[in-house]
């Protein structure tokens, strides 16, 4: 891993070098959402919704923290040491499968970036993302007792582009996120 310090919250800060080499990676194939959507603010979500961020517009309602704005390649920053969803469920009768099109920010080189994922607080899994990626995992329904769901997404590297470039971005990147799905395994 590159050279960096850690912030208050255990998180690694890096130096950044190239804001653009995260704006610039192709979609991968594969995200096997069902609708595409961008519900109105209060809605309830549908499970197999796919959501995804647009520019201008405000987070879909299920982005709930640790989110910056949406950028101009129609994806969104975690700002800072986590990102948070929060999904209104029905009663579930089977296990959920997550999916997140997503990548790391990548601002020193082609270096991995680990995501440890959250269900109600229980660690789910880590996954170490190289490249923009559709990442699937699967939540057994016991993780989800109420009718709501909050999956945090925590990454092991954060990086600020005003440290190591001429740019003015202060935010303290980590994962961008063009999608999230939620729905039932094997739909």
């Amino acid at each position: 891993m590159g050279s960096g310090s850690l912030n208050s919250n255990g998180v690694k800060m890096l130096m950044a070098k190239d804001a653009q080499r995260a704006r610039a990676q192709r979609a991968p194939d594969g995200f096997r959402g069902g609708l595409v959507a961008h519900p109105d603010a209060g809605a309830p979500y549908r499970l197999g919704t796919v959501l995804r961020p647009h520019r201008g517009e405000g987070l879909p309602e299920a982005f709930a923290r640790g989110w910056c704005d949406v950028d101009d390649g129609g994806f969104v920053w975690i700002d800072g040491a986590m990102g948070e969803f929060v999904f209104d469920l029905p009663v579930l009768m089977r296990d959920l499968v997550l999916e997140i099109d997503c990548f790391p920010v990548g601002l020193v080189g082609p270096e991995p970036q680990r995501m440890s994922v959250y269900v109600e607080g229980a660690f789910l899994d880590a996954v170490m993302l190289r490249e923009r990626m559709v990442v699937r995992l699967s939540i057994a329904r016991d993780l989800c007792p109420g009718k709501r769901v909050r999956i945090n997404l925590v990454p092991a590297v954060v990086q600020v582009p005003k440290l190591a470039t001429d740019s003015s971005d202060e935010r303290a990147l980590s994962i961008g996120v063009h999608a999230v799905a939620l729905a039932y395994e094997g739909d």
